[in-house]
């Protein structure tokens, strides 16, 4: 993991629940549990650390969805050479 990243003092773990909207639903089903159980870390710096580690996560998390939504092509391409490509439109 990189470095952690600072806070406001605000942050709160249903604050960070609003920002799971977008990722897969085994992102957001792990991110809530582990936001569930901030809240019972005594130590208020330790607290901030591991917020600021699940800010981390939850940010590679909406990059990877984005890289795979950059990976799909906007418009499949069909060699002309395919004997299947003149029917195209009838099979779809």
């Amino acid at each position: 993991m990189g470095p952690l990243i600072e806070l406001p003092m605000t942050s709160t773990p249903s604050d960070l629940r609003t920002r799971l909207d977008g990722l897969t639903p085994n992102d957001r089903q792990r991110f809530r549990r582990r936001l569930g159980g901030v809240d019972r870390i005594p130590d208020p710096e330790r607290r901030q650390k591991v917020l600021a580690a699940i800010v981390q996560e939850i940010d590679a998390a909406r990059q990877r969805i984005e890289r795979r939504r950059a990976a799909v092509p906007r418009k499949l391409a069909y060699p002309a050479e395919l004997p299947i490509t003149d029917r195209r439109r009838e099979l779809l």
